[in-house]
């Protein structure tokens, strides 16, 4: 079953309706260059966009060789980050940085 996203959107020129797009798209805006890539994951942190930074840990995931993770995993993301942005703030570059280290601990 294909795992819905929140909303169809556009990422670095893709339209992106699956969390492969959103990979594809992420993919885009590295290949752009550094700053929009992590742009984009500040921006998701902000806006609490959980299909876009289910998308950076996806991308991660992938250089590793595995597959988007599924509605179970996207949940349990969700989690980890309601859990640590109650203990952490959100700041910027560095609290971003912090939390997706973290998240890639316990999700790649």
């Amino acid at each position: 079953m294909e795992t819905k996203l929140a909303a169809i959107r556009k990422i670095g020129g893709v339209t992106c309706s699956t969390p492969d797009d959103i990979v594809l798209g992420l993919e885009s805006l590295k290949d752009e260059g550094d700053d929009l890539f992590i742009q984009s994951l500040n921006n998701a942190i902000l806006e609490d966009d959980m299909d876009i930074i289910c998308g950076h840990i996806d991308w991660f995931r992938r250089k590793l060789g595995k597959s988007c993770m599924d509605f179970d995993g996207r949940t349990l993301v969700a989690s980890f980050y309601s859990q640590y942005f109650k203990q952490h703030t959100k700041d910027g570059e560095i609290s971003s940085a912090d939390f997706i280290s973290d998240a890639l601990e316990h999700f790649s």
